[in-house]
């Protein structure tokens, strides 16, 4: 069976090391996605989405350590992911709790206008969560993992690789 639909999730996720930025931070994410149940507990995911993170900065004078206007502002960037979803229930289950594992393949563009804030990231990220379908159209999804993220070149010296995390739990309409 194959479904198309698409879905509102709001998440925590871990800032760039190296910055200023206050870690974990907000993201609302819209995108559409695609998955090809393979057999009764198998299936796999195509997604694509406009993150808007919530960005929040603590202003602080290096020279005397006094704190003065902080910056907070949202900005976008775009997120891909192929995700392999193994489902302990049958993927066709519909209005029961539906634990899931899955290794999802993200890939995440630096921010849209605002170069130093973001950069290019490559994520691997093993997600435990569960599934709850309300009817064939409508369901929740909650889910957290802990992984593996490798920035993009970049000119600031950092970490080129990193532990990354994700908590997340969204809305979803499928067609």
């Amino acid at each position: 069976l194959f479904k198309f639909g698409i879905e509102l999730d709001g998440k925590l996720k871990k800032v760039d090391s190296g910055t200023l930025l206050d870690s974990p931070t907000g993201v609302v994410r819209l995108g559409a996605f695609t998955e090809l149940n393979l057999t009764r507990h198998f299936s796999g995911k195509l997604k694509a989405g406009l993150n808007n993170t919530y960005i929040h900065q603590d202003a602080i004078h290096y020279v005397t350590g006094d704190h003065y206007q902080a910056i907070t502002k949202v900005t976008q960037s775009l997120e891909f992911s192929l995700e392999p979803v193994f489902y302990f229930f049958s993927t066709e289950q519909s209005r029961k709790i539906n634990p899931f594992i899955s290794l999802p393949v993200m890939f995440e563009t630096k921010s849209l206008g605002e170069k130093y804030i973001y950069q290019t990231k490559f994520m691997i990220v093993p997600t435990l969560g569960c599934r709850y379908d309300f009817n064939r159209h409508w369901g929740i999804e909650a889910s957290g993992g802990l992984g593996w993220r490798k920035y993009g070149k970049y000119k600031i010296k950092q970490k080129s690789s990193e532990m990354e995390y994700s908590l997340s739990m969204g809305i979803r309409y499928s067609f």
